[in-house]
């Protein structure tokens, strides 16, 4: 019998790749803002029905699964989202995950703070 042991990562809210408010992806100039925001206060803070797509600190061509941690989930009633499919990882490509507030409520994710799980799917 094989090693089935599959790896575990913990996926960060490292960079701000894509801002989506409503329906609506955020220009590039205001995104610029953001993102200068974000690495200068150390947070951003989500707006109801807002999504972002993070980049993290993990790098791999891996198959993965990506699934939500409970902090996120369950303490800031946060949705966790895999990256599209035509932005899965290749060729040892930085993993990104979507945060979508689903909530009311303005939602505080620190730079740096655990956002997802991430295991082989292999």
């Amino acid at each position: 019998m094989g090693n089935n042991k599959k790896v575990s990562m913990e996926l960060r809210a490292d960079r701000i790749l894509q801002v989506f408010r409503g329906d609506r992806e955020i220009d590039p100039e205001n995104l610029a803002k953001v993102q200068e925001g974000f690495n200068e206060r150390g947070y951003i803070k989500l707006r109801s029905l807002e999504r972002i797509l993070f980049g993290s600190d993990v790098d791999t061509a891996e198959v993965l699964t990506i699934t939500s941690c409970s902090k996120i989930a369950l303490e800031k009633g946060l949705v966790v989202l895999a990256a599209p499919s035509d932005q899965l990882p290749a060729d040892n490509q930085q993993v990104e995950v979507i945060i979508y507030n689903s909530t009311p409520f303005l939602n505080k994710i620190e730079k740096g703070e655990v956002i997802a799980q991430a295991k082989e799917s292999f």
